[in-house]
């Protein structure tokens, strides 16, 4: 089985209120993005009250409910990405409780698939 099939028969609710980000919380976030991006070389961004979030595969795999914010991690192709290496990594700071599983079946759901190298 591979981990397509896997996340479609595995049974997973997320479901979210309607609360806005918005004051302090979204200048931590902000502020922890700012200091991602410049230590990751990505362009991190936040994206706030979209109704289309998570949408397709993502929603049917996952049973996604009321999901408006979300985390894009957008960076340059490059000769990593075509020999399939990835490598991911939590930054020290208040928001450095990543998930790395999570960032990886999210990574490879929009890289559709590959055999991708994690370092």
């Amino acid at each position: 089985m591979d981990s397509r099939a896997a996340m479609k028969i595995r049974h997973s609710v997320r479901s979210y209120t309607d609360q806005k980000i918005e004051g302090e919380v979204l200048q931590k976030l902000q502020a922890c993005i700012r200091e991602g991006n410049e230590k990751s070389h990505l362009h991190i961004q936040l994206c706030l009250d979209e109704p289309g979030a998570f949408g397709g595969f993502a929603a049917r795999c996952g049973s996604f409910k009321n999901v408006r914010n979300y985390l894009a991690l957008i960076g340059k192709k490059g000769k990593a990405l075509e020999e399939n290496r990835v490598k991911a990594k939590a930054l020290p700071g208040p928001c450095a409780k990543l998930d790395l599983g999570i960032v990886k079946c999210h990574f490879e759901l929009g890289a559709e698939g590959g055999n991708w190298q994690w370092s």
